[in-house]
């Protein structure tokens, strides 16, 4: 192997690694960040299903939303640790996986750097989980996930996934990645469904062109690694965030440092997804190329080959035995009729050979005078 190309495959094993290491941290960090919160909130059941009550939610729903909300990510999250572990992971698929979810960490630093941006919007969130106790912050911010990504967004995906009959465990794919017409109709469907259940909120018009920004996405995402390991992405994301999010509010020295050592991992994490863009486009273009040169040589072959048929490989070879004609009309079971004599002659007769077929090019053909 040569120098060049020996330091370019370790620079890429020694990028693939890193993204492996920040892959495989943020989801057990992200698992223990959800499994300490649900111990903490069984001890105020009483509360959450009272803050759920106060927000819109029907008495009768409230119990299910509380344990969808607080249950839903960890027990998701460990069923993918334990599969993934379980099975042989494809080596394509999973650099798809690595890749991906660090640039989904990456679109969610552009995002956040938008609401910054937007006059008012962080100061309005920061008053508002302000107001109530640190675990109904996290409840809030997670019940806010689960409208935003689990309902609006991945349950019409594995509606679609199922209805297009692609529904196959943990490797779900989305009907066809070149369908452009059904990714539009699927997001549609999840902003309809985002913007019902978000009606009246605040900085509402935001919201919805971030959201289907997200859903955009996670969209073309599922279709490319599937449905497990695209919702498994988010989920990661949200429990870091939420980490961040109880380290913001918590006066435990310790917890605030946790809190900011895993902002700083999410900010490295963003690095690598910039990285793997260009990964990814350096990767399409490299493909794309290929494709063309392979196209074009089949087609010089077949041209090539072309060329070289000879007269031996033409079934019309000879002249009319009769007449010596060299006109001919073809009749069923490929016999020859003879347009002079009207003689047939059967589709196996082989005479003098005094028939020559010339095959040129077609600017040969053009420059003749």
């Amino acid at each position: 192997m040569e120098p060049e190309k020996q330091n370019l495959t370790q620079k890429l094993r020694g990028f693939y690694a890193a993204l492996r290491f920040f892959a495989a941290a943020g989801a057990y960090v992200s698992l223990a960040t959800f499994l300490i919160f649900v111990i903490l909130d069984l001890m105020s059941i009483g509360a959450s299903i009272t803050y759920l009550n106060s927000s819109g939610i029907p008495s009768y729903i409230a119990p299910l939303a509380w344990i969808a909300t607080l249950f839903l990510p960890p027990a998701f999250l460990l069923f993918f640790l334990v599969s993934s572990r379980r099975k042989e992971a494809d080596r394509d698929m999973l650099i798809r996986y690595l890749l991906l979810i660090s640039v989904y960490v990456l679109l969610q630093w552009v995002i956040y750097l938008i609401t910054a941006a937007y006059p008012g919007y962080e100061s309005a969130s920061l008053d508002y989980f302000a107001g109530y106790p640190l675990l109904i912050d996290v409840l809030s911010s997670q019940l806010g996930f689960l409208i935003e990504f689990a309902i609006s967004i991945f349950v019409p995906i594995a509606i679609l996934a199922f209805l297009t009959s692609r529904l196959n465990g943990h490797k779900t794919a989305l009907a066809t990645q070149r369908d452009g017409a059904i990714m539009i109709l699927l997001i549609f469907v999840q902003t309809a469904i985002f913007g019902v259940l978000t009606l009246g909120s605040s900085y509402y018009a935001v919201n919805l062109v971030l959201f289907v920004i997200q859903a955009a996405f996670l969209d073309v995402v599922s279709a490319y690694i599937g449905f497990t390991r695209s919702f498994s992405m988010t989920i990661i994301v949200q429990g870091l965030s939420t980490l961040i999010l109880a380290s913001d509010f918590s006066s435990s020295f310790l917890v605030q440092g946790i809190g900011v050592g895993a902002e700083f991992f999410l900010i490295a994490w963003g690095f690598l997804g910039f990285y793997a863009l260009l990964a990814i486009y350096v990767a399409t273009r490299v493909k794309h190329n290929a494709g063309d040169s392979s196209t074009k040589g089949s087609a010089a072959g077949e041209i090539s080959k072309s060329r070289r048929l000879s007269t031996e490989n033409l079934w019309i070879r000879s002249s009319c035995p009769s007449c010596g004609n060299t006109s001919f009309r073809v009749l069923p079971g490929m016999k020859l009729q003879c347009m002079s004599c009207k003689k047939e002659i059967d589709s196996n007769y082989e005479g003098p050979l005094n028939v020559t077929v010339e095959i040129r090019r077609s600017s040969e053909r053009n420059s003749r005078p």
